[in-house]
């Protein structure tokens, strides 16, 4: 149980937070190159900013820090590497300058076709949607799962559970509440503006 929120944690927090430090001290031979570092750890940041699902665990608002610092770094970063005359392009000095520009673009190329895919599942087609009573009272709620692609829903592949929610009540923390489970249920059985009480 305790691994599920130790990946996320590294996932969600850990990993952008070594990417912004290794732009803030990149020391780059070449515009193209802190081009690519840029483009290619913001392409990983802005996605789990706009998709990441386990924010409830680790706090919905580093959701946004982890955004603002990445771009205040990108804005240092930029104005030291463009006033120290670096050319546009340099050839990489070694086998290890190669592998790390391709592993940046790669990493752009992935996260930016994965966030392009996930942004068509905040909307269902042609389906209508229906005006419903929000069920489960005040507080501040954060859908965890619900969309129509997989990268937003993991029920979205079966379709009778094609527009299940999994829904997650924040403290003031912005976590998830002690005894809510992060697999709150699935919204069933509700009629238009009708609030009755979700059920698993």
């Amino acid at each position: 149980m305790i691994i599920g929120p130790i990946i996320v944690l590294a996932l969600h927090v850990l990993v952008p937070l070594l990417f912004i430090v290794a732009l803030w001290r990149g020391d780059y031979n070449s515009k193209l190159s802190w081009l690519a570092s840029v483009l290619g750890y913001g392409a990983y940041i802005i996605y789990l900013f706009l998709f990441g699902a386990g924010w409830g665990w680790v706090s919905y608002y580093i959701r946004v820090a982890v955004l603002v610092a990445f771009l205040c770094v990108v804005y240092v970063s930029f104005r030291r590497t463009f006033r120290a005359g670096v050319p546009r392009w340099r050839r990489p000095g070694s086998l290890g300058g190669w592998a790390s520009l391709s592993v940046k673009a790669l990493l752009a190329v992935l996260f930016a076709w994965s966030t392009v895919v996930a942004a068509q599942g905040f909307g269902y087609g042609e389906l209508r949607a229906a005006q419903l009573s929000f069920p489960l009272g005040e507080g501040i709620w954060h859908v965890a799962h619900g969309g129509d692609s997989l990268a937003l829903n993991y029920h979205n592949p079966d379709r009778a559970q094609r527009f299940a929610l999994d829904i997650v009540k924040l403290n003031a923390a912005g976590t998830r509440l002690r005894g809510v489970p992060f697999r709150s249920g699935k919204v069933r059985g509700l009629r238009k503006r009708d609030p009755e009480p979700m059920r698993g």
